[in-house]
């Protein structure tokens, strides 16, 4: 089904399951700032306009005549490194009447190189991300996660939200973006994504094509975040419950043996209808309004969220920690750890059919140099025991709280 090349920075994902290509450009540069909001710029920049394509209308028009290619972009945080990825997805040519991927590969190296910045273009790009960032805060969901990282995480890449910061995005000036766009083109050798059918392709001219000439340098990304100290704190919003966050250092690294141990335990307590956290304090007691954990796996966290009536608060703080008590005394049923494993793997296992998640795994895997084999991961999963989920809960260390106090 996918047969797999790997000669970084290159990886070339030969199949015909998609009818089409997809070309996935990913630079990493160190997550702190102002290189994040540098980034998330730059990501506007090159999916709008370019200057071989200066309107919208024109890149609109070119993205047709290339069968109806998309053209999008998007930053995200691996742990210490935050990448800037930009991509297109186009037909496999065994489904269009004449080639077209080395031109799509070129409109794509057109709009990385020479994306159109100028004083106007700069403007909107701030402009739309400023927005964007303030509705993300507008959602106290968001706002907890972000407070709560920055509070527990300060000076650390943990602290760093992945989308920028608007007072530095308000701050960057035209000359200085252009000098990080330069330092990003000559300096940063980035990860090169293909997937699709190479039959009948030229892979040794899109790889020409595709080739940037400085030597791939891998980042630190994953780490395991060390806490140097606890945050706890409360603000009031005109919201119709209270939001309140809780952050955990999980003293796990991304290639550490207990990893997917790890992942079960979030799974077990937060993630499943019939997890512990949902049971006892949604289904039996109807104290909060939603409740999920969820892991930051390239810095060895986890958060817990809940909606709640804030006179509900120390009674919902005290089941959170009962139930990370049972997981740690080896209190949960075998049934609970199997319907776990079952979630994990069936994620694992749909990843064949869904074409960016499978890319997502290939650059993790490239770029971490670390290997992920899908069927050997799988087995471990299915070989996590009950022992495995207690020793890892009683690694798990509360180290942050965030409370937004709404009217009830």
């Amino acid at each position: 089904m996918f047969k797999i090349k790997q000669d970084l920075p290159f990886n070339w994902i030969d199949t015909d399951k998609f009818k089409d290509m997809i070309i996935s450009i990913r630079f990493a540069v160190e997550n702190r700032e102002p290189n994040v909001s540098m980034s998330n710029i730059l990501s506007y920049m090159m999916s709008d306009r370019s200057e071989s394509y200066p309107s919208k209308q024109a890149m609109s028009n070119q993205m047709d005549a290339l069968f109806g290619l998309s053209l999008s972009s998007k930053t995200t945080t691996f742990g210490a490194a935050h990448v800037l990825e930009i991509r297109i997805r186009t037909l496999n040519e065994r489904y269009t009447d004449q080639p077209h991927i080395l031109k799509a590969a070129h409109f794509l190296m057109d709009c990385i190189r020479k994306p159109l910045m100028n004083e106007a273009s700069l403007s909107e790009a701030k402009k739309n991300l400023i927005a964007s960032l303030k509705r993300i805060q507008d959602k106290p969901s968001h706002l907890g996660i972000i407070k709560v990282c920055e509070g527990v995480g300060k000076d650390t890449p943990l602290a760093v939200f992945s989308q920028g910061n608007i007072e530095v995005i308000e701050s960057i000036q035209l000359d200085e973006l252009k000098a990080y766009h330069k330092q990003l083109l000559e300096q940063i050798q980035p990860m090169i994504l293909i997937m699709g059918d190479f039959k009948g392709l030229d892979q040794n001219e899109l790889q020409s094509q595709l080739s940037f000439n400085q030597t791939l340098s891998i980042l630190p990304s994953a780490y395991i975040f060390q806490p140097r100290h606890n945050f706890k704190a409360t603000i009031q919003k005109e919201t119709s419950q209270t939001t309140f966050t809780q952050l955990y250092a999980t003293h796990t690294a991304y290639n550490d043996a207990q990893y997917l141990a790890m992942r079960l335990y979030v799974i077990m307590l937060g993630q499943l209808p019939n997890s512990l956290l949902f049971q006892e304090i949604r289904e039996k007691r109807s104290l909060c309004y939603s409740i999920s954990a969820s892991s930051f796996n390239f810095d060895g966290v986890m958060a817990i969220q809940t909606g709640i009536n804030h006179k509900d608060l120390d009674e919902v703080e005290m089941l959170i920690e009962l139930q990370r008590i049972k997981l740690a005394k080896g209190k949960f049923s075998h049934a609970l750890l199997k319907t776990a494993q079952k979630m994990f793997i069936n994620g694992l296992e749909s990843m064949i059919d869904e074409p960016y998640a499978y890319l997502n795994f290939m650059y993790q895997r490239g770029y971490t140099q670390y290997d992920l084999d899908l069927k050997a991961t799988i087995k471990a999963i299915r070989n996590v025991s009950k022992s495995d989920i207690e020793a890892i809960a009683q690694k798990i260390e509360l180290v942050g709280q965030y409370t937004i106090r709404g009217k009830n």
